[in-house]
């Protein structure tokens, strides 16, 4: 009977776990330097309009988009409709490659350094972060395969 119970809970639980992660992470700027190494490229955006853009993508779903292009050091962040919200460039999205962020986390980054700049950097082996303060998100999924 006990085999039956935990079947039974994975069941129910799966769902769950498998739709409730968090897509990201939140580190220290030297932790993420040991880890991903030094920024290879960095944009800054203006605190302010990078949390309007967080705020906009919020509306449309839990999670926000990066695209960004190595070769010509471009971002545009959409939300789950992949309307642009910000750019640097064009807000072209073809040839860029994606990630996809929690939103909380997002919020969690500006709400512990308010005020200060927002990096949106380029690390090596296509690493992707976006640094606020002494913060930085990294491990932001890649867009294909985790796209929801």
């Amino acid at each position: 009977m006990k085999t039956n119970w935990f079947t039974t809970a994975l069941i129910f639980l799966f769902p769950v776990l498998a739709f409730s992660q968090t897509a990201g992470e939140l580190f220290t700027e030297s932790t993420a330097l040991d880890l991903f190494g030094a920024p290879l490229a960095n944009v800054t955006v203006n605190h302010a309009e990078f949390e309007s853009a967080v705020t906009y993508a919020s509306a449309s779903g839990d999670k926000i988009w990066f695209w960004f292009d190595e070769t010509r050091i471009e971002f545009v962040i959409t939300g789950r409709d992949q309307k642009p919200l910000y750019f640097n460039g064009t807000p072209d999205l073809e040839g860029k490659l994606a990630r996809l962020a929690s939103i909380s986390l997002v919020q969690d980054l500006l709400n512990s350094n308010p005020g200060q700049p927002v990096h949106l950097q380029i690390r090596p082996n296509h690493v992707f972060s976006v640094q606020c303060g002494g913060t930085v998100l990294e491990r932001i999924w890649p867009c294909p395969p985790s796209c929801n």
